[in-house]
Protein backbone atom coordinates (compact mmCIF):
# COMPACT_ATOMS: atom_id res chain seq x y z
CA UNK A 1 0.00 0.00 0.00
CA UNK A 2 1.34 3.60 -0.90
CA UNK A 3 2.50 5.72 1.57
CA UNK A 4 -0.13 8.57 3.28
CA UNK A 5 2.88 11.24 3.60
CA UNK A 6 0.22 13.34 5.11
CA UNK A 7 1.51 16.17 7.96
CA UNK A 8 -1.40 16.37 9.48
CA UNK A 9 -4.36 14.74 9.84
CA UNK A 10 -8.03 15.64 10.89
CA UNK A 11 -10.35 13.24 12.10
CA UNK A 12 -13.61 13.13 12.10
CA UNK A 13 -15.91 10.65 14.49
CA UNK A 14 -19.49 10.40 13.44
CA UNK A 15 -19.21 12.51 10.15
CA UNK A 16 -22.69 12.07 9.45
CA UNK A 17 -23.96 15.20 12.19
CA UNK A 18 -21.00 17.40 10.62
CA UNK A 19 -22.66 16.34 7.33
CA UNK A 20 -25.99 16.79 7.82
CA UNK A 21 -25.32 20.68 8.00
CA UNK A 22 -24.76 22.25 4.24
CA UNK A 23 -22.20 24.11 6.04
CA UNK A 24 -20.20 20.97 7.53
CA UNK A 25 -20.49 19.43 4.12
CA UNK A 26 -19.05 22.53 2.39
CA UNK A 27 -16.47 22.72 4.62
CA UNK A 28 -15.40 18.71 4.68
CA UNK A 29 -16.00 18.93 0.75
CA UNK A 30 -13.03 22.06 1.21
CA UNK A 31 -10.44 19.77 3.10
CA UNK A 32 -10.70 16.99 1.13
CA UNK A 33 -9.68 19.39 -2.43
CA UNK A 34 -7.83 21.89 -0.59
CA UNK A 35 -6.20 19.81 1.92
CA UNK A 36 -3.36 17.49 -0.04
CA UNK A 37 -1.33 20.70 -1.34
CA UNK A 38 -0.74 21.54 2.40
CA UNK A 39 0.13 18.40 3.68
CA UNK A 40 -3.17 17.77 5.46
CA UNK A 41 -5.49 14.05 5.69
CA UNK A 42 -8.84 13.87 6.47
CA UNK A 43 -10.16 10.64 7.88
CA UNK A 44 -14.29 10.50 7.98
CA UNK A 45 -15.86 8.08 10.38
CA UNK A 46 -19.13 6.81 9.66
CA UNK A 47 -22.05 4.31 10.77
CA UNK A 48 -23.73 5.73 7.82
CA UNK A 49 -22.52 5.63 3.86
CA UNK A 50 -24.99 7.84 3.46
CA UNK A 51 -23.95 10.98 4.77
CA UNK A 52 -20.62 10.26 2.84
CA UNK A 53 -22.01 9.26 -0.83
CA UNK A 54 -20.84 12.98 -1.85
CA UNK A 55 -17.40 12.65 -0.57
CA UNK A 56 -16.29 8.47 -1.18
CA UNK A 57 -15.57 8.64 -4.51
CA UNK A 58 -12.65 11.88 -4.06
CA UNK A 59 -11.26 9.28 -1.33
CA UNK A 60 -7.73 8.16 -1.95
CA UNK A 61 -8.63 5.26 0.80
CA UNK A 62 -12.01 3.70 1.72
CA UNK A 63 -12.16 1.22 4.73
CA UNK A 64 -15.23 -0.78 5.03
CA UNK A 65 -16.08 -3.09 7.70
CA UNK A 66 -19.10 -5.13 8.18
CA UNK A 67 -22.14 -3.59 6.18
CA UNK A 68 -25.32 -5.81 5.87
CA UNK A 69 -27.96 -2.89 4.70
CA UNK A 70 -28.47 -3.50 1.47
CA UNK A 71 -28.36 0.15 -0.14
CA UNK A 72 -25.22 0.40 1.57
CA UNK A 73 -23.86 -2.49 0.61
CA UNK A 74 -25.28 -1.76 -3.05
CA UNK A 75 -23.74 1.35 -3.31
CA UNK A 76 -19.93 -0.03 -1.34
CA UNK A 77 -19.64 -2.93 -3.98
CA UNK A 78 -19.84 -0.59 -7.25
CA UNK A 79 -17.47 2.07 -5.27
CA UNK A 80 -15.02 -0.39 -3.85
CA UNK A 81 -14.73 -2.21 -7.25
CA UNK A 82 -13.85 0.39 -9.28
CA UNK A 83 -15.94 -0.02 -12.18
CA UNK A 84 -15.25 -3.93 -12.48
CA UNK A 85 -18.62 -5.92 -12.39
CA UNK A 86 -17.38 -9.07 -10.95
CA UNK A 87 -15.17 -7.53 -8.75
CA UNK A 88 -18.36 -6.04 -7.33
CA UNK A 89 -19.98 -8.57 -6.51
CA UNK A 90 -17.82 -10.51 -4.68
CA UNK A 91 -17.57 -7.71 -2.78
CA UNK A 92 -21.19 -7.32 -2.05
CA UNK A 93 -20.71 -11.21 -0.75
CA UNK A 94 -17.89 -10.22 1.41
CA UNK A 95 -18.93 -7.04 3.23
CA UNK A 96 -21.46 -8.39 5.21
CA UNK A 97 -19.51 -11.72 6.32
CA UNK A 98 -16.30 -10.02 7.54
CA UNK A 99 -15.80 -10.91 10.59
CA UNK A 100 -14.89 -8.06 13.78
CA UNK A 101 -10.96 -7.82 13.01
CA UNK A 102 -11.36 -7.56 9.65
CA UNK A 103 -11.55 -4.28 7.24
CA UNK A 104 -11.51 -3.90 3.06
CA UNK A 105 -9.38 -1.29 1.83
CA UNK A 106 -10.10 0.34 -1.79
CA UNK A 107 -6.57 2.09 -2.99
CA UNK A 108 -7.76 4.06 -5.78
CA UNK A 109 -3.89 4.95 -6.25
CA UNK A 110 -2.75 1.17 -6.56
CA UNK A 111 -5.98 0.65 -8.09
CA UNK A 112 -6.47 -2.47 -5.80
CA UNK A 113 -9.03 -4.15 -2.87
CA UNK A 114 -7.44 -5.17 0.36
CA UNK A 115 -8.62 -7.75 3.27
CA UNK A 116 -6.72 -6.54 6.30
CA UNK A 117 -7.19 -8.91 9.23
CA UNK A 118 -5.59 -8.51 12.61
CA UNK A 119 -6.45 -12.84 13.13
CA UNK A 120 -7.97 -11.73 16.14
CA UNK A 121 -11.98 -13.16 16.68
Amino acid sequence: MARLGFGSLIVIVEALFILSKESGERLVSRLFAEGRKFGLGVILISQSVESLRSLVQNASRTFAFVVTEPRDLSYLSRIMAMGNEEMAKAVAETLPKLKRSQVLVRDIGEKELILISTGEA
